[in-house]
């Protein structure tokens, strides 16, 4: 059945593809709807699949089975699951939000439950494989914030039992390969800042966090926790800065001018350096439990 109403002209769609103009909504409502083929809908297209149902099932709101066969010897073939084009141009005020995806996902807390923002699988090529590849392109002239990825979790539910809370997990495991060079990074990353003149004041981070423990009970909170095992060399932390510059630098909380400096450069000569900038206090103690 197709019924227009109203001035939204909206369309109500029961298994039947349908043509929708560019001012309309196409509503498809406790329905399977199959198109099969190249589909395009102008306009908006909103899904709306309500459920009530005591025995597990697994049910689909959007479900695209696109598949691809045969030989490609030459040329480049694309294949997309889903393809979005989103574009927001000609404002000159107000605030303008723009989504590629808008999800939000709520989960069932009782029994052993689980919810995922985007669960992601990937097999079958043989050279690249991303599991999530964002390029971000930023054109902008102007001043601004622009994130490349931003994860904002909160926890505010009173836990009365342990937790174990992840801002990012990373579980990365290549347990096959025979022979060759084989490099693998839990964390690879490059970042890299410059001005197209000599003007102005670049500060670039590889790593930048703050880490806030709490005296609530018995806390611990560490900076950096390493555990390194299972190589036949290793090390806890491996570094090369530049000669003539600081490889480790440590402040004091009560006073930030006030640090202590280690350097090394050609040869292996290596400088430690102790500051009190508006004392001469800054002593150097080695606490010894055993012979040096």
């Amino acid at each position: 059945d197709v019924n227009a109403s109203g001035a939204l002209n909206r369309v109500v769609i029961s298994p039947v593809a349908a043509t929708v103009d560019a001012d309309s909504t196409t509503l498809i409502k406790n329905t399977n709807l199959i198109l099969d083929g190249a589909t395009e809908l102008d306009g908006t297209v909103t899904i709306d699949k309500d459920l009530d149902s005591t025995s597990d099932t697994t049910t689909k709101a959007l479900h695209i089975d696109y598949d691809r066969v045969g030989d490609v010897s030459t040329g480049n073939d694309v294949n997309i699951g889903i393809d979005l084009d989103v574009n927001a141009t000609g404002a000159s005020g107000g605030n303008i939000f723009t989504y590629g995806m808008d999800i939000d996902v709520v989960g069932d807390d009782g029994g052993s439950s689980y919810a995922k923002g985007v669960d992601v699988k990937m097999s079958g090529a043989t050279d690249i494989t991303h599991g999530m590849n964002i390029v971000s392109l930023i054109t902008s002239t102007g001043s601004g914030t622009h994130t490349g990825l931003e994860i904002n979790m909160d926890k505010t539910g009173a836990s009365t039992t342990g937790s174990t809370i992840y801002g990012i997990k990373i579980d990365a495991d290549s347990t096959a390969a025979n022979a060759g060079s084989n490099i693998m990074s839990g964390i690879h990353n490059t970042p890299t800042l410059t001005h197209n003149s000599d003007a102005g004041t670049a500060s670039v981070s590889g790593l930048f966090q703050t880490v806030t423990g709490s005296t609530n009970g018995t806390s611990n909170a560490y900076g950096i926790n390493n555990t390194v095992t299972g190589a036949d060399t290793q090390y806890g932390i491996l570094q090369k800065v530049d000669d003539g510059q600081i490889d480790i630098k440590l402040l004091s909380s009560a006073d930030t001018d006030d640090y202590c400096t280690i350097a090394t450069t050609a040869n292996g000569a290596t400088t430690i350096t102790t500051v009190d900038d508006n004392a001469a206090a800054a002593h150097l103690t080695l606490t010894i439990d055993g012979h040096v």
